[in-house]
């Protein structure tokens, strides 16, 4: 096996090493310092890669690497030892390219080696604490090509070089080469790729000259397989000896020879597949033609669904295995956009149970880029939350790390800010596409069985898949909401907001911009009710203090109302034709309450606009929440006080909260176990106000606590809420961490009070 030495960082190891100190030095004044150290290197490389058969190669970086009285020292040693030494005017990587036929092995740190490469050549690169081998399949799973490999070095390397490698990749991906990508007047994908290259194209193009390999004609003995480098001889010791290298002596028996191999080989064994041909997307109709459940993840360029470009769709069928279909004309070899759209909609077939995580994000994508599918059959978002309720985190990568004890790198780990997958090398796209499938599919197979061991399959098959499903058609059809009465609510809650700023300013007796948190902690700070700090008074501070100043609680209604407004606006901005068509969630909080954004439609339900009966049903307003309340505690008193009609003073008198509204929800906020500071905080009343009004509120019905304190030991010794045969498992149950508990608790009262009426209408 034949090894070519590049010698350029032998020689610079060794200055770097001794710095000129002459240590070594024989009766004649001869200096053999850094002859010792490169001759002490090759025979550790000889010995570290079982290296017997090998040229040490000199060229114009060598010699610039070190001085020529070095030279003279080493060369003749090298030969005494029986080391071929191959010394020309021309760079080591040109050598390397004249010699490269007779060889296995190169050994360089210089990185323009790698355009070398190819089947039966690699490169190893020999650093201070590892060592890197560079193979035709190292290079493919880097996304590169060897030809590429001098252009990409233009582009990356370097202080100066305008592009991250990864970037440089992919502009070579798309472009095959350097002057393909300089020539470009069109699009890119980057945005400012223009602006880094055009004024340095020049130079780029000079670089990518220098860097390249060119042939050379040199002088040397031609290479054969006979064990050629350092000979163990008396002949080579008595050489060593000389020189003064005795503790080099020992140094000289043969070492084994060793498989070098692959770094790779080491690694878990995947099929990951990109689908760029005809015969590629045939391979992949059969195997999802022979395929009852199929895991499914899209590549897009954002978080929206409903402005997100599509990239690829990944697919697994099996354990291990996936298929990348690109969407983007350019990632493609054979085949049109189009023509792989229409045959994988006929692939993805109702027959087909499609899994995934956060499903309804992809089959939101895929609606808008002609690709619809059906058959939403398990989420595993969905059903890790219906599992495990409160646990911190639900995206992919932590699931994975917990339930499988697999690390999974997740979008953020591999694109930077301001970048897409499109700027990253194609096999990584590649690669992170089809784990995040392949770890879908296996999520699947163990979240099936924590649900059938919990007994849970059933109901979530017919209760949070069924929402799930009724979820994705909603933010594809849209929300019917009554635009006519939003107005109005929102008219009204104007007029309320001007009407408090009014008596904002009438009792700071000053004009100031109450929006403003910098005016309104400066007028505070005036007025002696703030202390004199660097930083604005913050809405949650704000709140906290609201109690004990009535100008602050009036500033923090007249927010809330404006905020009410603007949400209200916001609703009427966003809807077309009478509908809206906002992100719908039911893992968002930990009892699965139903959660909506851009726009919210927690005002549209307030004011009684939300048309759609399906979706209006999922949400449980404070009085019904009561009823259930009451009902599940056999609570006489609550039952009898929500059939009050609404009054002045609400339904408990002698307490601060005002207002059958606030009361309602001051009872609701109570007996679910929200803290006296968090209470304080939503009525804007004092701590003392709080403890009084949740001591009115649990001493009017006792009943209901009493049947609360024995729901919630239930619920912590078995690890779930239940109630009429339904469950809700909170892990922060079993938490050792109190605080945690307490959320637990918390958790499992907000479920027992929105889910046990008639949760899914569908």
């Amino acid at each position: 096996m034949q090894f070519l030495i590049d010698s350029t960082f032998l020689f610079k190891a060794s200055e770097a090493a001794f710095l000129g100190a002459p240590l070594l030095v024989d009766k004649d004044g001869r200096d053999h310092t850094r002859t010792f150290g490169v001759t002490r290197d090759l025979l550790r490389l000889r010995e570290k890669f079982g290296i017997r058969n090998a040229s040490v190669l000199v060229g114009e970086e060598s010699v610039a690497a070190t001085c020529k009285e070095v030279l003279d020292d080493l060369i003749p040693l090298l030969q005494q030892v029986r080391a071929r030494v191959v010394r020309a005017e021309a760079r080591v990587v040109d050598i390397c390219g004249q010699l490269a036929s007779s060889a296995r092995w190169i050994v360089s740190t210089n990185p323009a080696m790698q355009q070398l490469v190819r089947t039966g050549l690699g490169v190893i690169v020999p650093h201070v604490s590892d060592t890197e081998v560079v193979t035709t399949d190292t290079l493919k799973e880097a996304g590169m090509r060897p030809e590429w490999v001098p252009a990409v070095l233009a582009l990356s390397d370097g202080r100066n070089a305008p592009l991250k490698r990864r970037n440089a990749i992919r502009l070579l991906e798309i472009y095959g080469s350097l002057e393909a990508v300089l020539a470009d007047t069109s699009s890119a994908p980057s945005a400012d790729w223009k602006r880094k290259l055009a004024p340095i194209a020049a130079g780029l193009r000079e670089v990518e000259k220098e860097l390249r390999s060119r042939p050379v004609a040199i002088a040397a003995p031609a290479l054969s397989d006979e064990p050629l480098f350092v000979e163990d001889s008396d002949a080579s010791a008595a050489a060593l000896r000389a020189y003064g290298f005795w503790s080099l002596v020992r140094m000289l028996s043969l070492p084994d020879s060793i498989d070098i191999g692959d770094t790779a080989s080491g690694k878990c064994k995947t099929d990951y597949r990109a689908v760029r041909s005809a015969e590629d997307l045939q391979t992949l109709e059969q195997c999802l033609a022979n395929a009852e459940v199929c895991a499914i993840d899209t590549e897009a360029s954002g978080r929206d669904p409903r402005s997100a470009v599509l990239y690829g769709v990944s697919l697994a069928v099996r354990e291990s295995q996936a298929f990348y279909v690109p969407m983007i004309q350019s990632d493609l070899d054979s085949l049109r956009v189009d023509d792989v759209r229409a045959r994988l909609r006929r692939a993805l077939s109702p027959r087909l149970k499609l899994v995934g995580h956060n499903l309804k994000y992809d089959f939101t994508v895929l609606h808008r880029h002609g690709i619809d599918v059906q058959e939403l059959h398990f989420d595993t978002l969905v059903a890790a939350h219906e599992c495990f309720g409160d646990w911190d985190f639900w995206n992919l990568s932590a699931l994975a790390r917990k339930l499988l004890g697999t690390s999974v790198r997740r979008y953020r780990d591999i694109v930077a800010d301001g970048e897409t997958f499109l700027d990253r090398p194609f096999k990584e796209l590649v690669e992170h596409a089809c784990c995040d499938a392949d770890m879908a599919l296996r999520l699947y197979a163990v979240l099936r069985k924590e649900l059938r061991r919990r007994g849970a399959e059933r109901h979530f098959v017919e209760g949070p898949m069924q929402v799930e499903r009724l979820l994705v058609e909603r933010e594809r059809d849209g929300v019917r909401i009554d635009i006519g009465q939003m107005r109005a609510v929102g008219k009204a809650a104007k007029i309320r907001a001007e009407a408090l700023r009014a008596a904002v300013i009438a009792a700071a007796g000053c004009e100031f911009d109450v929006d403003s948190a910098r005016s309104t902690t400066e007028t505070l700070r005036e007025l002696g009710i703030w202390e004199k700090t660097s930083r604005p008074l913050g809405e949650a501070q704000m709140e906290q203090i609201a109690g004990e100043f009535p100008l602050v609680a009036k500033i923090v209604s007249y927010r809330r109302e404006r905020r009410r407004s603007k949400d209200i606006e916001a609703i009427c901005d966003a809807a077309t034709k009478g509908r809206i068509y906002p992100w719908l969630s039911q893992c968002k909080s930990a009892d699965g309450s139903l959660w909506s954004a851009s726009p919210r439609l927690d005002e549209a339900l307030g004011a009684g606009a939300v048309l759609d009966k399906a979706i209006a049903g999922l949400f449980t307003e404070v009085g019904r929440s009561l009823e259930i309340l009451a009902e599940a505690s056999d609570e006489t008193v609550l039952r009898k006080d929500l059939g009050v009609r609404k009054g002045k003073d609400g339904f408990i008198s002698g307490i601060s909260v005002v207002g059958d509204a606030e009361q309602r929800e001051a009872v609701l906020l109570t007996a679910i176990g929200e803290p006296d500071p968090a209470i304080s905080r939503r009525f804007l009343i004092s701590r003392a106000e709080a403890s009084k009004l949740r001591s009115a509120i649990t001493s009017r019905y006792p009943a209901l606590f009493r049947w609360l304190q024995e729901f919630k030991r239930s619920a912590l010794a078995s690890g779930f809420a239940e109630y009429r045969g339904r469950r809700k498992y909170l892990a922060g149950l079993h938490s050792s961490d109190v605080d945690k508990r307490n959320r637990a608790l918390r958790s499992a009262v907000r479920w027992l009070a929105t889910h046990s009426g008639p949760r899914y209408p569908l």
